[in-house]
């Protein structure tokens, strides 16, 4: 099992989502510790990933291979990141449903 994170890259800036993915990786988990982090990629990975990959020289794929080897805290992590994304999905706004017209803005 590899090791549970999220990486994505917005075309435009977002900087109003911020506070929305930090209270998610701060509440959701309930195994591992988690980091959620915003640059010209936006992440939400295990602080453990994280700190392996700085001491690994920022080699983001070596640090991903180092952590695999711990089945367990791979384990742990995919249970934590099935949390955060049903807490990222609970936060999105809904959108019209098939069986409910989107309202006229004209009446």
């Amino acid at each position: 099992m590899q090791i549970a994170h999220l990486g994505w890259r917005f075309a435009e800036p977002h900087d109003e989502f911020r506070p929305l993915f930090e209270a998610v990786v701060r509440d959701a988990p309930r195994h591992v510790a988690w980091e959620f982090k915003a640059a010209k990629n936006w992440l939400i990975l295990p602080v453990r990933l994280s700190e392996e990959s700085r001491r690994n020289g920022d080699r983001f794929g070596e640090a991903q291979t180092t952590v695999t080897e711990d089945q367990d805290f791979c384990v742990a992590a995919s249970k934590d990141m099935d949390l955060i994304l049903r807490a990222l999905e609970d936060a999105a706004p809904k959108a019209p449903s098939a069986d409910k017209p989107p309202l006229d803005p004209q009446t």
